[in-house]
């Protein structure tokens, strides 16, 4: 029995060409030992005995999550009924998920990024592209605050923070405490 066709006409009939840039398959090899998909007990029995503790959050992703509870927190503070606030600069009104949480002092450090006083709402314009508004800023914090919490702020901003182990986790429980109380919150 001859597996080459039997002429040049017939084997350009059964040839099949293979498209561009592919490689030509190899057939598969074939093993002679039965395969068992099943594993064995022993290893079975481990996996059911394994249970997944809990992964501890990297800094990074607990001050992510800290940071938008805190900032949904400064947004919807002074809000009315129906969920519209102020820009602190500009004073527009705006809902509170148009507007953002500006801070006093740029640069968003780790000393004054969870600063209630430092921290007010702010349309997108103010924040970003006036970067802060920062004059009129200024005037309003000094009219609320006064010049010792600016003052404050100021020489908080000039220290380096490092959190302390559960200090991120017990700012993220309280903001997500004082959100979950929020009624502007519950309705979406």
């Amino acid at each position: 029995m001859s597996l080459q066709p039997a002429s040049f006409e017939e084997a350009k009939l059964k040839h099949k060409p293979m498209k561009r840039g592919t490689i030509a398959r190899q057939a598969p090899l074939v093993s002679h030992k039965p395969v068992s998909l099943s594993r064995g007990k022993k290893t079975a029995q481990k996996a059911t005995k394994r249970k997944k503790r809990p992964r501890k959050l990297s800094d990074g992703k607990l001050k992510k999550k800290v940071w938008t509870q805190f900032s949904i927190f400064i947004r919807t503070r002074g809000a009315d009924e129906q969920g519209f606030n102020r820009c602190v600069t500009c004073l527009v009104k705006k809902h509170w998920k148009e507007l953002q949480a500006g801070h006093f002092i740029r640069g968003r450090l780790n000393a004054n990024l969870f600063d209630e006083r430092g921290t007010q709402p702010q349309c997108y314009i103010c924040n970003v592209h006036f970067q802060g508004n920062v004059v009129i800023y200024y005037g309003w914090m000094r009219a609320k605050f006064g010049q010792e919490v600016i003052d404050e702020l100021i020489e908080q901003n000039n220290q380096t923070r490092k959190w302390q182990a559960g200090e991120l986790q017990s700012l993220l429980e309280h903001y997500t405490a004082l959100n979950a109380q929020n009624p502007l919150l519950s309705e979406s």
